[in-house]
Parts: structure tokens; C-alpha cells; sequence
């Protein structure tokens, strides 16, 4: 042979043996067990859907509990505030021709918290000189008195309310007289016995052109709708 048919046999020997290893190792990768795709590890765990659902109902479930575990605490009722605590709650104050604010807040609280027995049967605690000479320090004193009704009026929807401007002669002094309980017979030219609590001044221009200078008090008319059975009779003050 000479050399180029030597070559060419090499060449073609060469590649049969490369075809040959080829197809061997590919048949022993068939046999073999194939690997596992990524995504199969998926296949083991509840799906998205699934761990969602299960985390909702384990929520639900804790949220459940805690409700009943709320409901099942009653909270302690509110105390009622004091007096005192009204009062300061209220921030009562003097008032030109209209009443002050604070006079609404101290009858809502005297309607629900206070009875007979928180005005009657007095004494009262501070004289009327001594409130008009010094109305800052004598804020929530009671005082008790009686006197001709020269105004009285029931505060429109206001569940009986009513105001009334009461002339006490025997002081020669002027409340603006405010309570949440019945006013009974009460009108214009009656005679009131009346007990309440300082709010402050009020001042209006009066028909002869000067100012009159009344007491604003919050509090109760001693009368039959009010007294309660088995206490004596009040005299006037």
C-alpha cells in the first residue's frame, strides 16, 4: 500500500471506534435512571393554594379564639363621676345674657347621678352676698333658697329641661335657676324652694336700662313631683 491508502484506512479505523464508544456510553445513559426535574420537588408540598388555604383557616381559627377569649372578659362597668368631678369635667363660668356651656353638661350629669337627697334638705354651704362678691371660689357650693318665679320656660326638646329667672326677695338677689327635673306647677308669680350649685354670674340688660346681676345654680325644685314620700315638708328659706 502506499501511503495516502495507508492514511485513509487509519482515518476510517479512527472513526469507526469513535462511532462505536459513542453509541455504547448513550445506550448506558438510557438504562439509567433519568434525573429528577427541578420542579418535581414541588410535587412533596401542598401548592400554593393549598398552604394558603390551610394558613387562612389556622388565622381564622386563632382569631376565633381570641374573640372568645375578649367575650368572655366583661370589662368593669365606668364609674360615675363625682360632684367634684363634673364640675371640673364641666369648666362652669360666668355668662352674659345666655347661659354658659357648662350649665347643659351639669344637667345632663345632675339627671343621671344626682337624687333628691344631693340638694334637700340643704343647708346651703355659701350665702349669696358671698357669691357675688366672690363667684371664683364659690363655684359648686350649694346654695338653698326661695323666691318669686318672675320667668320660667321649658327648654324645647330638651326632656323637661327648664329655665327660670327667681327673685329672692328676702336677699333682694336674682338666680337663673336651671334644672333637668320636673318644674310641676311652677309659673310666672309662684313661689319656688329651690336648691343647686353655683355655675357663676349671669348678667342682662334689664327694661330700665341698666344690668340686673343673677346667680346661675343647676339644680332641683323641691315640690310633690320631686319629694320623695316620708321626708318632712321644707319650710321656706
Amino acid at each position: 500500500m502506499n501511503n495516502r491508502t495507508i492514511t485513509t484506512v487509519l482515518f476510517s479505523t479512527a472513526a469507526f471506534i469513535a462511532t462505536t464508544l459513542l453509541v455504547f456510553f448513550g445506550y448506558q445513559k438510557m438504562k439509567a435512571k433519568p434525573e429528577r426535574p427541578v420542579f418535581a420537588e414541588a410535587e412533596d408540598e401542598p401548592a400554593p393554594k393549598a398552604r394558603a388555604s390551610s394558613s387562612a383557616t389556622s388565622s381564622a381559627a386563632a382569631t376565633m379564639a381570641s374573640v372568645r377569649a375578649v367575650s368572655s372578659t366583661q370589662a368593669p362597668p365606668e364609674r360615675p363621676m363625682t360632684l367634684q368631678e363634673a364640675f371640673s369635667a364641666a369648666e362652669p363660668g360666668d355668662a352674659s345674657d345666655t347661659y354658659h356651656p357648662s350649665v347643659g353638661k351639669l344637667l345632663t350629669w345632675t339627671k343621671a347621678n344626682a337624687t333628691w337627697k344631693t340638694f334637700f334638705p340643704g343647708p346651703s354651704e355659701v350665702k349669696p352676698a358671698v357669691v357675688v362678691k366672690d363667684v371664683d371660689s364659690n363655684r359648686g357650693k350649694k346654695l338653698c333658697g326661695s323666691g318669686r318665679v318672675e320667668q320660667i320656660q321649658v327648654v324645647p326638646n330638651s326632656g323637661g329641661r327648664s329655665v327660670a329667672l327667681i327673685n329672692d326677695w328676702r336677699n333682694r338677689q336674682y338666680y337663673s335657676f336651671a334644672t333637668a327635673f320636673p318644674s310641676g306647677d311652677l309659673v310666672e308669680n309662684s313661689n319656688a324652694i329651690f336648691c343647686g350649685f353655683v355655675i357663676g354670674h349671669r348678667s342682662f340688660a334689664n327694661v330700665g336700662g341698666g344690668t340686673t346681676l343673677t346667680i346661675q345654680l343647676v339644680g332641683m325644685y323641691d315640690l310633690p313631683e320631686t319629694h320623695p314620700k316620708g321626708e318632712p315638708a321644707l319650710a321656706q328659706w
